[in-house]
């Protein structure tokens, strides 16, 4: 399933436009290729390895360009119980709720809108899943400013500010506002 878009105005950085979709892994033998290429750039290389050693099983959504590259890569949990023992009922979120467990985009391709727009087609789908809130944890292996800072901007805030913890959330509705198309 193809979900929206952004037109690209950089014509030497893949132009047109840039969609995003949810791919059905029996369709598309080469999907853990492109998630992986994704994930390389973005220099995620333990999630690469856990790719490798087990079975892809979360949904995945694609962010790609006109000619089919991949830009960008969301990984998404959708349930209706806890994850587990730390993260509960997040902080007065409760379920059924989305937990974000990655999301990158190319370094090339940052700043670019991709990464909205991947956060908003993950809180479209967990609406359709009928997923009240959304949450996630900073990657906190490079520095986080940049990273804390995006996710502020797409709605989402510390679950546990009197810890300084890595777990934001925010309920879906908020998350879609923040993301919408401007």
């Amino acid at each position: 399933m193809v979900n929206g878009g952004i037109p690209r105005e950089d014509p030497t950085n893949g132009a047109g436009l840039i969609t995003v979709r949810w791919p059905d892994r029996h369709d598309e033998p080469e999907l853990g290729r492109r998630i992986w290429e994704v994930l390389d750039g973005a220099g995620l290389k333990v999630e690469q390895f856990k790719l490798i050693h087990r079975p892809l099983t979360d949904p995945v959504a694609l962010a790609e360009t006109a000619d089919g590259r991949a830009v960008g890569v969301v990984r998404a949990d959708f349930r209706p119980e806890p994850f587990n023992e730390r993260f509960g009922e997040l902080a007065g979120l409760p379920g059924p709720r989305c937990l974000v467990n990655q999301i990158a985009v190319l370094p090339t391709e940052r700043r670019s809108g991709i990464g909205r727009l991947l956060m908003h087609e993950t809180a479209q789908e967990a609406r359709r899943r009928r997923c009240t809130n959304m949450a996630l944890m900073v990657d906190w292996s490079t520095s986080t400013a940049e990273r804390v800072a995006f996710f502020k901007a797409c709605g989402l805030h510390s679950l546990a500010p009197e810890r300084g913890d890595d777990l934001y959330g925010a309920d879906v509705e908020t998350v879609l506002k923040a993301t919408a198309p401007a």
